[in-house]
């Protein structure tokens, strides 16, 4: 390809990103009450709105967070990918923007999963008992913890990692919060979880599980579930296009996890003793979509 095209063609993507970044600046406008330059602040507006998103009046503090991590957290990982594209795979970062970014982004999974829970069995009504009990695995900083937590008042939450960094970042998380009665952190395998019979709902992240533990994982979560519990396999989702689809295999492999399809995730966990494997419809715009199982 001919120079002056690459630079056409890059210069054209590159108005994606900057647009990207004024959407950010707009959210941490509104979540943080930040004050902005007169001139500043009415361009990024007027280039969110340009981009397609509205004003942001509508949106909580909490809403602003989600959506401002998922951005943060994709734009240091392409950044990271074009600095170190020879690094080896895997989720190995101490990257504290990075690391607090995708807790806050992956916070949203707890209204999605909310949303297709009654068409989980009884799994609505087993999170609203008293004694309910919630399985995070690979909780990072935390805020998928708490957003659990904070969605179902009844229940206690056991978040569960082996990174000391972003657990002791977890830990403050959890303490500001106000959570820390109901939110228990441990420093555990996933692939070697302790528990039996103790969980109503484990959730699986997906992206940042190789191909080699995950068999061990799920072996581990159908001992760790309650009987008729369920455990949902989450994976990054995307525009229906294929610059989209490379771009989030990309990413989950350079995470260190595998890119499933939805046909092998099901077998997966069919595989492995779940019933009733399905994959809701993907009703929302969050990056993710869900494969469920339920021990029998």
């Amino acid at each position: 390809m001919p120079f002056e095209q690459v630079m056409a063609t890059t210069q054209g993507l590159n108005r994606s990103v900057e647009a990207l970044a004024a959407v950010a600046a707009c959210l941490r406008l509104r979540a943080e009450g930040l004050e902005a330059p007169l001139e500043v602040d009415r361009l990024v507006h007027e280039a969110a709105d340009a981009a397609g998103v509205g004003p942001l009046d509508d949106l909580s503090v909490e809403q602003c967070q989600m959506a401002l991590g998922a951005i943060r957290a994709f734009f240091r990982q392409a950044a990271e990918l074009m600095d170190a594209p020879d690094r080896p795979c895997g989720w190995i970062t101490d990257d504290a923007t990075l690391l607090q970014s995708q807790g806050r982004a992956s916070a949203m999974v707890a209204g999605l999963l909310a949303s297709i829970t009654p068409s989980m069995g009884d799994l609505a009504d087993r999170l609203g008992r008293p004694g309910a009990t919630l399985a995070d695995l690979g909780t990072g900083v935390g805020w998928l913890a708490i957003a659990f937590a904070r969605t179902h008042p009844e229940a206690t939450v056991v978040g569960v990692d082996i990174a000391e960094g972003p657990l002791e970042m977890a830990r403050a998380n959890v303490i500001e919060s106000g959570l820390d009665h109901r939110v228990a952190l441990r420093s555990v395998d996933a692939a070697e979880l302790p528990y039996e019979d103790e969980f109503d709902l484990v959730w699986v992240p997906g992206p940042f599980l190789s191909a080699e533990v995950l068999p061990d994982v799920l072996d581990n979560c159908l001992r760790a579930l309650r009987p008729g519990g369920w455990v949902v396999f989450g994976r990054y989702a995307g525009p229906p296009d294929p610059l989209a689809a490379i771009l989030i295999d990309l990413r989950v492999v350079r995470s260190g996890g595998h890119p499933w399809t939805t046909d092998e995730a099901a077998s997966l966990l069919a595989d492995h003793g779940f019933v009733d494997v399905a994959t809701p419809e993907r009703t929302w715009s969050g990056p993710m979509i869900f494969t469920v199982g339920r021990r029998p």
